[in-house]
């Protein structure tokens, strides 16, 4: 008797009891997670997706969890609720789904870069007067008491802060007040390039270049010149996962910057690599593309995503993308 039919469909599922275990948890979840109260519509980096949130948790920390084969790390930013939540934790055990904590950012922070540009992030920021600050100066003026600890996202602009560098922490105009670094942590909460920046501010005096009314401190007004910075093309996507037999496929979008600001209005360039191009059904509908394949045979094989303009003026983004079992 040919047992080969039945052998292909058992490792259809999976090569092994645990791997279809595994599978089978993935298609339950995946097919009635998102029906789950538990499971909230968020925006992860600005993307859209869903995460299951603890609500019962205290009020400004939260613990969650992913569906499988979605993202997300430590220092990403998340938006819920008409609100904007740091992620504190996520596992790196994403076998099947990712867990990890929330806490709610309550101040945006901004400043100038070496260029002048204003930057702003969302941060959290908590009374910190029992931490060290790191420093052991002796100074002439007289200064606040109060410490602050704030987390940020660790990222191409916060990478950039230094001891000294000086903000507005405040919700009131009447008796602002600037606070400077003091210590700066890039080490403990990042993981291989992902996480947070921890950073002691201490409470410091007003100086003559603080411009109250926009709340950054040290301002220069810059020049009226139309500078275009690092143009560059970035594929957003909630998974790098391609269903064998899911219809639906998997959806990637297409986004264009010059340096920190969106562009709208540019015609995307998608190019595959792999060699097994004419196995895969590609749909373009605007800034997306949906991809999808049927043929387990194609289950472990990689394949990469290629974003351009055609005008050639973005520098391309680059995605790996794996074909795995529906179940």
């Amino acid at each position: 008797m040919d047992w080969s039919p039945f052998e292909k469909n058992v490792k259809a599922s999976g090569n092994s009891r645990r791997e279809r275990e595994l599978n089978k948890a993935r298609h339950y979840l995946n097919k009635y997670g998102e029906n789950n109260p538990s499971y909230k519509k968020v925006k992860i980096n600005g993307v859209d997706d869903v995460l299951a949130i603890n609500t019962g948790t205290q009020p400004y920390y939260k613990k969650f969890h992913t569906l499988p084969d979605h993202h997300i790390q430590t220092g990403d930013y998340v938006e819920w609720a008409d609100t904007v939540w740091l992620v504190k934790t996520a596992d790196f055990d994403d076998e099947l789904i990712i867990d990890g904590a929330l806490q709610q950012c309550n101040y945006v922070l901004k400043w100038q870069d070496e260029n002048l540009n204003i930057i702003e992030r969302y941060a959290v920021t908590q009374g910190a007067t029992a931490y060290n600050t790191g420093l052991n100066e002796t100074q002439l003026i007289t200064v606040g008491y109060n410490q602050l600890l704030v987390l940020i996202p660790f990222d191409e602009d916060t990478k950039n802060l230094t001891r000294g560098h000086r903000f507005f922490v405040s919700n009131t105009l009447k008796d602002i007040r600037p606070y400077k670094i003091t210590s700066f942590d890039t080490t403990t909460n990042i993981y291989n390039g992902h996480g947070y920046i921890s950073m002691m501010l201490s409470e410091d005096q007003l100086q003559k270049d603080d411009n109250v009314e926009l709340q950054i401190c040290n301002y220069h007004e810059k020049e009226n010149i139309d500078i275009t910075e690092n143009p560059r093309s970035e594929i957003s996507y909630k998974s790098t996962k391609i269903k064998s037999g899911y219809k639906k496929g998997t959806t990637f979008t297409a986004n264009f910057y010059n340096g920190k600001n969106l562009v709208n209005d540019i015609s995307p360039r998608w190019e595959l690599k792999c060699n097994f191009r004419d196995e895969l059904k590609i749909v373009e509908d605007g800034n997306k593309i949906t991809i999808s394949v049927d043929n387990d045979e194609l289950i472990n094989q990689r394949l990469s995503l290629i974003l351009s303009d055609t005008e050639g003026n973005y520098t391309a983004d680059e995605l790996l993308l794996e074909v795995i079992g529906l179940f």
